[in-house]
């Protein structure tokens, strides 16, 4: 069966809407991706990372993701969360999702924490890494590498290919409270960096740095300005579900 046949999430609600305005009324259950990242959210409750897309809005030459936030109804009526994982006695009817443009993500929180000489002779690399991919770890975006396209150069290299060249690399694994994300940063430096330092500790500390900047604001970033909120409301053709939903979507706000 074609993917989305008997369920539709459409997307009702969008902000900011002028940059995203290709979205509206697009079903975000028409691809694989999508489908499977919203019925392992609807299953658990929690905060959901799509695979990586090329995103419907997207103007740049760079890969994407849908974090899926379900929404519920409980037995009284009341929409809610379950981000504890309890779904008992809940009905999904539909997610608010933050959608990030992941070179983009990866650049902003770099260049906003750390001073130039401190990313010089450095190149950090962002996969991942989830169960499903069966451990081949999907290329999400990278820094520093000197190359004017990353996206086309590194679509397809697995984390081997990247590292094979590198004097030194250091991995961490980055994981949000309350979502599945399980992506891995790679910080790779030459040997100036090692010449420049007398030690590769200042590496160490960088890679953990990193994938605590990059976790926090991806966490950060869901209900921030530089990211679109898209509000969808699932349709189930089967049982005869049409979920409606009044709803404000809350100002962003600085953090």
């Amino acid at each position: 069966d074609r993917v989305g046949e008997e369920e539709y999430m459409i997307v009702h609600y969008i902000e900011p809407f002028e940059s995203n305005s290709k979205v509206w009324g697009f079903n975000l259950l028409s691809s694989d991706a999508r489908l499977a990242a919203w019925r392992s959210a609807a299953r658990t409750g929690q905060k959901t990372f799509t695979r990586r897309l090329n995103l419907v809005q997207g103007t740049t030459a760079e890969f994407g993701c849908l974090v899926w936030m379900p929404i519920f109804k409980g037995s009284s009526g009341a929409w809610r969360t379950a981000l504890d994982g309890n779904v008992t006695g809940l009905t999904p009817v539909g997610s608010v999702n933050g959608v990030y443009f992941l070179q983009t993500l990866l650049d902003q929180s770099l260049e906003e924490t750390y001073s130039q000489d401190q990313l010089d002779n450095v190149q950090i690399f962002l996969f991942d890494n989830a169960p499903e991919l069966g451990g081949n770890a999907q290329y999400l975006a990278a820094y520093g590498t000197k190359v004017a396209n990353p996206h086309e150069k590194f679509a397809d290299k697995t984390i081997s290919d990247v590292v094979k060249a590198a004097s030194h690399t250091q991995e961490e694994d980055l994981s949000i409270e309350s979502a599945d994300m399980q992506w891995k940063v790679i910080v790779m430096t030459d040997s100036n960096y090692n010449t420049a330092r007398r030690t590769w500790n200042p590496e160490i500390a960088l890679a953990i740095g990193f994938a605590l900047l990059v976790a926090s604001t991806v966490d950060r970033w869901l209900g921030h300005p530089r990211i679109s909120l898209q509000l969808g409301l699932w349709q189930d053709k089967q049982k005869n579900q049409n979920q409606a939903l009044s709803a404000v979507m809350p100002e962003p706000s600085e953090a």
